[in-house]
């Protein structure tokens, strides 16, 4: 997946039928996988990120549905991800590997909220309130992974639906609520053993809390 904020000029990003007109502090997201067109004019500046595909399909579902879509520079999240991204991508290259794990995945919880918010508020067909109330579901997951009673019931309760259309909603990216759960508990482990700042908890400490 690659992600792309306009530093400067004007560019276009084509894809899934639709093309975001992008002016500097925009960001929008084009999948890699599948036919994309790119335009410019004749003076600009990009800053292109190159995210894990799996990663992002996870956090906010399938792909076509957020493609080519603008996500403006003047949107409360949405500005937060230009100066986080430039002042990154200055700094990556003279950071240890392991300080440089929180930082991305700090941009991808910016960029996958933006995301997120921007899908929320369009349209009303029926795809697009679905890829919405996954992301929701995802997003509460995320903040309930240290609850150790979060189940289907729980998270549906939350998102204000019933467990069984949850259910359906998960079953239609080929998992379940409680393979999520478990998968990012798993990887939250991960990083939290992989974070400096926890160097003295044991690994008993960290799967327990």
């Amino acid at each position: 997946m690659l992600i792309s904020p306009q530093v400067r000029g004007f560019g276009f990003i084509a894809q899934d039928g639709r093309e975001a007109q992008l002016t500097p502090g925009d960001f929008a997201c084009y999948d890699s996988t599948r036919p994309y067109t790119l335009n410019f004019d004749a003076s600009f500046e990009q800053v292109v990120l190159h995210m894990p595909r799996e990663t992002m399909l996870r956090c906010i579902g399938r792909s076509e549905l957020w493609t080519a879509r603008r996500i403006e520079g003047a949107n409360p999240i949405g500005s937060l991800v230009l100066p986080f991204v430039k002042h990154a991508a200055s700094i990556v290259s003279d950071i240890a590997p392991l300080t440089a794990s929180p930082l991305s995945d700090t941009c991808l919880s910016l960029v996958t909220a933006a995301l997120g918010e921007r899908l929320s508020e369009i349209g009303k067909g029926a795809s697009s309130v679905r890829t919405a109330l996954v992301f929701r579901a995802k997003a509460i997951i995320e903040n309930h992974l240290d609850e150790h009673a979060l189940n289907t019931d729980r998270v549906a309760a939350l998102v204000s639906i019933s467990p069984r259309y949850l259910h359906g909603l998960f079953q239609a990216e080929g998992t379940t609520v409680s393979d999520f759960i478990w998968n990012r508990r798993l990887e939250k482990s991960r990083r939290e053993m992989a974070d400096p700042l926890r160097a003295g908890d044991s690994i008993s400490q960290i799967a327990l809390a």
